[in-house]
C-alpha cells in the first residue's frame, strides 16, 4: 500500500513535468509564430519617392527631419507547426530596390504556394513599419490592412482593400481609396479625393478642391475652401465653415451645414437639412425631413427649400430683399416679415415682395407648415 507521502511526491513529480511541458510548447509555439523582423536603410534625400505594393499587412508611415528611409517588416504566424511557419514565410517573397531617389517595396505569395498549401488559410499577419523624410511623395497599396501616414509634403496616394486610411497633415494632393474602412485626413493644400465601399470620412481642413465619397457612413469636413463635393450612400453629412461651391448628397441621412460663403446644394433622399447661416445661394430639398435655414447676407441668385414630408423654417436678416413664394399642401404659412404679398396671401400660400423685392426664395413642403422670420 502507497503512503501519503509517496502519493504526493508523485503528484508533484507530475506537476512540475506538466509545467515544464507546457512552457517548451509556449516556447515552441511562439518561436514557430514569429520571424525575425527584417529591416532595410536606404540613403535619400528629400523629394524623393516611395513606392509600396504588398498582399497583405498594414503600412504606418511616419515622417521626420531624417536622411535615411528605413523599412521593418513584421511577419507572424500563428497555429501553424514550426515546419508549416518556416514554409510559409519562404513563400512570402519580400523584395527591395532602390533607383536613385526611388524606392520600391513588393511583396506576394509564390504561385504555386497559393495554389497547392493555402488550405485552412495561411494565418499571415504581416506589419510595414517605415520612416521616411517629411519631404517625400508616396504611392501605396495593400491588399488587406490599414495605411496610416503622418504629417507629409508631397503626392500621397493610398490605396487598401480592407482597412482604415489615417492620414496627418498633407502639403500636397491626396488620393485615398478603401474597400471596407474609414478615412480620417487631418488637412491638406491640394485637391483630395477619397473614397470608400464602406466607412466614415472625416476631414480636417481642406484647401483645394475636394471629392469625399462613401457608400456606408457618415462624411464630416470641419473647413473647406474651395469647392466641394460629398456624397454618401446611407449616412449623414456634417459640415463646418464652407468658403467654395459644395454639392452634399445622402440617400439615407440628414445634412448639417454651420456656415456657407458660396452656392450651396444640399439634398437628401431620407433626412433632415439644415444650415446655420447662408451667406449666399441654397438649394436645399429632401424627400422626408424638416428644412431649416438661415440667411445673413444676400444671395446673388434664386434660392430653393423644399421637403415632401416636413416643416420648412427659415430665417432672413431685415435687410435682406427677396421675391418670396411660400406653398404649402398640409399646413400653414406663417410669417412676421413685411412682405407686400399684393393680395396673394392666404394660410396656405404666401408670393411677395420683401424689401421691393430680389433673387427669388421658394419654399415648398408637401407635408407640414413653413415659418418665415427675421434673423
Amino acid at each position: 500500500m502507497k503512503t501519503p507521502n509517496l502519493l504526493r511526491s508523485r503528484s508533484r513529480l507530475w506537476l512540475l513535468s506538466f509545467a515544464v511541458g507546457m512552457a517548451w510548447s509556449n516556447l515552441t509555439v511562439a518561436h514557430a509564430a514569429t520571424e525575425p523582423n527584417l529591416k532595410k536603410f536606404f540613403t535619400v534625400t528629400p523629394g524623393g519617392q516611395l513606392i509600396v505594393d504588398v498582399d497583405r499587412g498594414s503600412i504606418d508611415l511616419s515622417t521626420g527631419d531624417v536622411s535615411d528611409l528605413e523599412v521593418e517588416v513584421i511577419r507572424i504566424v500563428t497555429g501553424k507547426s514550426v515546419a508549416k511557419t518556416e514554409e510559409i514565410l519562404a513563400a512570402h517573397e519580400i523584395t527591395f530596390a532602390q533607383d536613385a531617389n526611388k524606392v520600391e517595396v513588393h511583396a506576394k505569395m509564390k504561385k504555386d504556394f497559393n495554389g497547392l498549401f493555402n488550405v485552412g488559410g495561411l494565418n499571415l499577419n504581416v506589419q510595414y513599419k517605415i520612416s521616411i523624410p517629411k519631404k517625400f511623395n508616396l504611392d501605396l497599396k495593400t491588399a488587406a490592412g490599414s495605411v496610416t501616414v503622418g504629417d507629409l509634403v508631397g503626392e500621397l496616394k493610398a490605396r487598401t482593400a480592407g482597412g482604415s486610411l489615417k492620414f496627418g497633415n498633407i502639403e500636397g494632393p491626396v488620393n485615398g481609396n478603401t474597400s471596407a474602412g474609414s478615412i480620417h485626413l487631418a488637412s491638406a493644400n491640394g485637391p483630395v479625393a477619397v473614397k470608400t465601399a464602406g466607412g466614415s470620412i472625416d476631414l480636417g481642413k481642406v484647401e483645394a478642391d475636394t471629392v469625399a465619397e462613401t457608400s456606408a457612413g457618415s462624411i464630416t469636413v470641419k473647413v473647406a475652401k474651395a469647392k466641394l463635393v460629398v456624397k454618401s450612400a446611407g449616412g449623414s453629412i456634417n459640415l463646418g465653415e464652407l468658403d467654395g461651391e459644395t454639392m452634399a448628397e445622402t440617400s439615407a441621412g440628414s445634412i448639417e451645414v454651420k456656415k456657407s460663403k458660396a452656392k450651396l446644394v444640399a439634398k437628401s433622399s431620407g433626412g433632415s437639412l439644415s444650415i446655420d447661416d447662408a451667406l449666399e445661394a441654397v438649394d436645399a430639398r429632401t424627400s422626408a425631413g424638416s428644412v431649416t435655414a438661415s440667411f445673413s447676407a444676400q444671395p446673388t441668385s434664386d434660392c430653393r427649400l423644399s421637403t415632401a414630408g416636413g416643416s420648412v423654417r427659415v430665417k432672413v436678416a431685415a435687410n435682406l430683399a427677396f421675391d418670396v413664394d411660400a406653398k404649402t399642401n398640409g399646413g400653414q404659412v406663417k410669417t412676421d416679415l413685411p412682405i407686400d404679398d399684393g393680395g396673394g396671401k392666404n394660410k396656405s400660400s404666401l408670393q411677395g415682395k420683401l424689401n421691393g423685392g430680389g433673387k427669388a426664395l421658394i419654399l415648398k413642403t408637401s407635408a407640414g407648415g413653413i415659418s418665415l422670420n427675421k434673423l
